[in-house]
């Protein structure tokens, strides 16, 4: 996070991460539940939508934890 928020103000680039949309998905249904990571799912995919359609400069800063089971799609 700390590489993203240096090339963030160095770029003058928006920065959303990963867990923004966790936290936004988590206070409506709940940590981990079906709604949840369904919500967050699609909470991404229409930022990115967004940003593309809207020429925006966005950052999106994403853990891989490789030894976890995948669980969130972008």
């Amino acid at each position: 996070m700390t590489v993203a928020e240096s090339l963030r103000d160095k770029l003058k680039y928006n920065m959303m991460m990963n867990h923004d949309s966790i936290e936004v998905s988590d206070s409506i249904f709940g940590f981990d539940t079906p709604a949840q990571r369904e919500f967050n799912s699609i909470f991404r995919e229409k930022a990115f939508e967004l940003v593309v359609k809207h020429n925006v400069d966005l950052l999106f800063t994403y853990v891989a934890a490789f030894e976890k089971e995948y669980r969130y799609g972008v």
